[in-house]
């Protein structure tokens, strides 16, 4: 029967835990025995006895405190030294515990001065112990680390990608050119300021490339004028509303992410004189929240759906929260975190 990765690792941290035993044991005890003073026999057995019932009960230790307890993230050195008096003071208890079960088991006393060896000898392996499970984690989270970097960067790269490709798609130009001509004929100062507002949003995606989070106020302002560029093709059937207070937008977002929620509601809905789409955008609680009308379109242009799934990764990496999606019959509502930092750099 083959074991699981777990089963195997466990297995493999409870036979190094042995090996530590016997070879702090025979250190400690290693001349008594050659010289028949001592029972190796007992010894060992005692030790490897204490070293299993300590097993069980320090994996428990370690999966409570180790993982729920401690700030690792944010006080790694703090953590790790009361994690190491912990251990020691686990092993000393443990040993005191130990000793009183087998002095009432079997109706001995025990020499005070072998206790006193015994607990030291305990606090010496579960310190060692914990060492080296602890190496493991760091071991384990730095290639953790790395695997989400990478991923991240993959998400940002893939998230640059498609806000160019929707950007520079033919379909968005060819209706853009289309507007700006009819513009041109029917008021040249409306062409000019159309000219602008278009430019302003490819600046703004060139700009900001590179960049993993944005101050939410840019990145409305941009969206404004992505909004205004559609509001020209679809006059009397576009309709958007803002309502943020002024100290959510200082907020960070993530880059792209509200210009994608509302490309995806042009993109997916449709937009007519009997069927206008609505787009609101709004804060609730600690969230940026992009609601629209839900009128899905029968036939949508070609898509690989990675625009929102791409943005809940990129949210999960950078920030550890999730992005909300809500559908009812009438709406479609996504809810996006806003980041509260003490800095407004972008460049995060």
């Amino acid at each position: 029967m083959s074991l699981s990765p777990f089963s195997r690792q466990y297995l493999k941290q409870l036979l190094i835990a042995y090996v530590i035993v016997l070879a702090v044991n025979l250190m400690a005890n290693g001349r008594a025995y050659l010289a028949g003073t001592g029972n190796w026999k007992t010894g060992i057995g005692f030790s490897l006895g204490i070293a299993t019932l300590g097993w069980f009960s320090f994996t428990w230790l370690l999966n409570t405190l180790l993982q729920k307890f401690f700030d690792w993230r944010n006080h790694a050195t703090r953590s790790f030294i009361l994690f190491l008096l912990c251990a020691a003071i686990y092993g000393a208890l443990l040993m005191l515990l130990y000793g009183q079960l087998v002095s009432w088991l079997f109706n001995v006393r025990i020499n005070p001065k072998y206790l006193t060896s015994d607990i030291t000898m305990s606090v010496l392996i579960t310190v060692i112990m914990t060492l080296i499970v602890c190496v493991n984690y760091f071991i384990a989270q730095w290639k953790k680390g790395i695997a989400e970097t990478a991923s991240l960067q993959q998400a940002v790269l893939a998230s640059r990608y498609e806000t160019l490709k929707n950007q520079v798609n033919p379909h968005f130009l060819f209706n853009a050119f289309n507007t700006l001509t009819s513009l041109i004929q029917e008021d040249s100062n409306k062409a000019v300021e159309f000219v602008h507002q278009l430019a302003r949003v490819f600046r703004y995606s060139l700009l900001y490339a590179d960049k993993n989070t944005v101050d939410l106020e840019s990145e409305l302002q941009v969206t404004l004028s992505f909004l205004q560029v559609c509001e020209q093709r679809f006059i009397n059937k576009l309709f958007y509303t803002v309502e943020l207070p002024d100290h959510n937008r200082k907020a960070q977002i993530v880059t792209h992410s509200l210009l994608m929620l509302a490309e995806n509601a042009i993109k997916h809905n449709e937009i007519s004189t009997a069927r206008p789409l609505h787009i609101r955008i709004y804060a609730e609680d600690q969230y940026l929240c992009v609601a629209n009308t839900l009128q899905v379109k029968r036939a949508i242009d070609s898509s690989n759906g990675i625009g929102l799934a791409n943005m809940q990764q990129r949210y999960r990496h950078i920030t550890g929260q999730p992005v909300l999606v809500q559908e009812t019959p009438q709406q479609f509502i996504v809810k996006i975190p806003l980041l509260i930092y003490e800095t407004t750099d972008s460049g995060r």
